[in-house]
């Protein structure tokens, strides 16, 4: 692909094997920043913590931390089959699982804030 330099008034050609090189290197660095940024936000989440799943993005729940209120993306093929949004998860022996007490739990309190916003 020509470009011209206006500094020096001449004609570079680009050549395309360096237009592909260029192409593959930086899809590769897009690729380590996703992977890095996806390793960061698990990272963070600890065994003591209770994520719920808000929605799903692609391959990604996107969970909500219920104490942070943190926002925090885990890949789908991480999390137990019969997962939906809703569900409370968290993570145990570095697996996560839902969390089904927290879920009944949680549900309990909100049906509870229901009746009483209707009956008031």
């Amino acid at each position: 692909m020509p470009t011209i330099d206006d500094e020096n008034k001449e004609l570079n050609v680009i050549e395309e094997n360096d237009i592909s090189e260029r192409y593959i290197q930086i899809n590769k660095f897009i690729d380590q920043i996703k992977s890095r940024m996806k390793n960061m936000s698990n990272e963070t989440i600890t065994e003591s913590e209770i994520l719920v799943i808000d929605r799903f993005e692609d391959n990604l729940a996107i969970c909500e931390n219920r104490e942070t209120k943190e926002k925090v993306e885990i890949d789908i093929y991480k999390l137990p089959n019969n997962i939906k949004e809703g569900s409370v998860i968290k993570l145990e022996n570095g697996q996560y699982v839902i969390d089904e007490e927290k879920q009944q739990e949680i549900e309990k309190r909100i049906e509870e804030k229901m009746k009483n916003i209707w009956n008031d």
